[in-house]
């Protein structure tokens, strides 16, 4: 149970990994929108549009490069990178978890094995004959 679940987490931590070029993607043409749209209002030295829409853009959907949408992808970012941590902690203290219990029971039969020999056996038999 404890290598299904540690499985799981690696899948979700291998997932919040491949989603951080997307979103830093995102961003990067979000700036890039923000920089061209900008280009068109070369008359103004600042601009508060910019980076904080308009009124009178609300009337197609609200500005392309308010803050709220930079915010969002940096949030986003942020916010998969810290799963993939956490996520990726778990994980593998659960799947070292079960390597070591998989190995306790090797460990446990071979040494059964060898007290159930016996001695004349155990002279003809190699160390490597009798863990096979």
């Amino acid at each position: 149970l404890l290598f299904i679940q540690g499985m799981i987490l690696v899948l979700v931590s291998v997932a919040c990994e491949l989603s951080g070029p997307f979103i830093v993607n995102l961003l990067l043409n979000y700036l890039q929108d923000c920089e061209d749209s900008s280009d068109d209002e070369k008359d103004d030295l600042v601009n508060p549009t910019r980076f904080f829409g308009s009124d009178d853009d609300s009337d197609d959907g609200g500005s392309k490069c308010g803050v709220s949408w930079g915010l969002v992808y940096v949030a986003l970012l942020s916010g998969t990178q810290l799963t993939n941590a956490v996520v990726r902690a778990h994980s593998m203290y659960w799947i070292k978890q079960v390597g070591i219990s998989v190995r306790t029971c090797l460990m446990t039969v071979i040494f059964h094995k060898s007290l159930t020999i016996g001695p004349k056996a155990r002279a003809e038999a190699s160390a490597g004959k009798l863990i096979n």
